[in-house]
C-alpha cells in the first residue's frame, strides 16, 4: 500500500506502508520504520471533543518529533519533546479529521485522529 507522507523538512511525497494496525483507538495507517529502534505510539482519546494525548514510548533517547497535519495536507501544529513523553494538544483545532505524524530518526508513525 502506498500513503501519501510528510518529510521530516515538511515535503510531501508518497512511500510505502507496511501494515495498518489500530492501538488505543487510534489507528496507525503508517509504520515507516527502516531500522531495528522501537518507536509506539499511542493516541487516546480519539475520537475527542476536547484534546489528545499522544503517549510516545520508544528503545531510543533520541527526540521526538510530532507533526499534526489537516485532511488536505496542511501542518496545523508541531511539537517536540524526548521519547517517553506525553503530548497534549488538539484543544484548538476545530472539527475535522487529521493526520498525526510521530517521527524519531527514522522511525515514522502516522496516527488518524478525529475531533468532533
Amino acid at each position: 500500500m502506498v500513503g501519501k507522507v510528510h518529510d521530516q523538512d515538511g515535503i510531501l511525497g508518497y512511500q510505502a506502508i507496511s501494515r495498518a494496525v489500530v492501538t488505543g483507538g487510534s489507528t496507525a495507517i503508517g509504520n515507516l520504520n527502516t531500522n531495528m529502534q522501537e518507536l509506539t505510539a499511542q493516541m487516546v482519546p480519539n475520537p475527542t471533543e476536547t484534546y489528545f494525548t499522544l503517549h510516545v514510548q520508544s528503545s531510543s533517547r533520541e527526540a521526538v518529533i510530532v507533526k499534526v497535519y489537516d485532511i488536505a495536507g496542511r501542518q496545523v501544529d508541531l511539537l517536540r519533546g524526548p521519547a517517553g513523553n506525553s503530548f497534549q494538544f488538539g484543544h484548538k483545532l476545530t472539527a475535522g479529521v487529521y493526520l498525526v505524524q510521530v517521527i524519531q530518526g527514522n522511525n515514522v508513525k502516522v496516527l488518524r485522529i478525529m475531533k468532533i
